[in-house]
């Protein structure tokens, strides 16, 4: 028992994350005006990632309803033109995307189109199976400070908590 190769984490199969995947959120469309009664808008939308590539995607919007228009290249395949318009719900002043998936119909703020990997349309992170980065990474920072609660208050009071090490007493604090 324990011995080498005895642990299930030899298989592990790390998730792709929403912070690798394009993203769109409804509260900055609704922080930009897009979502507008009575108005539609049409033009374009960016992103810019992380290593500064750059991609666009034609976007009306209205207050009930999203289009969204981009060429896609799947797999080094030609690419093929995809448009499709994504529901609006409003829920007091907070308004919210329904999943396009045909089985879903999730009320979300953000849907994404993964980088790599099977893409196509913005979904949900759940239909695309997505994680955050911080769920697949370990700090020993972090597990240091869940373990010594005391400590980690004493380094907060004290006001010497910067950078890393404030971020991981608050995040072993649950904070």
């Amino acid at each position: 028992m324990g011995g080498y190769g005895s642990t299930r984490w030899a298989g592990y199969v790390r998730r792709t994350s929403v912070e690798e995947c394009r993203s769109l959120d409804v509260r900055h469309l609704k922080r930009e005006g897009l979502l507008t009664e009575g108005q539609t808008w049409a033009g374009s939308w960016g992103w810019i990632d992380r290593n500064g590539g750059k991609a666009t995607i034609g976007l009306q919007a209205s207050s009930s309803w999203v289009r969204l228009s981009y060429s896609l290249r799947i797999a080094g395949g030609a690419p093929e033109q995809v448009s499709y318009k994504i529901p609006v719900i409003w829920t007091g002043p907070r308004p919210f995307f329904l999943c396009p998936a045909p089985d879903c119909g999730r009320r979300v703020e953000k849907l994404y189109l993964p980088l790599r990997g099977p893409t196509g349309r913005f979904l949900c992170r759940h239909c695309w199976g997505l994680s955050y980065e911080s769920r697949q990474t370990w700090d020993p920072l972090v597990s240091y400070y869940r373990g010594h609660y005391e400590e980690a208050r004493a380094v907060l009071r004290s006001g010497k908590a910067r950078g890393r090490t404030l971020v991981a007493i608050m995040k072993a604090m649950n904070w």
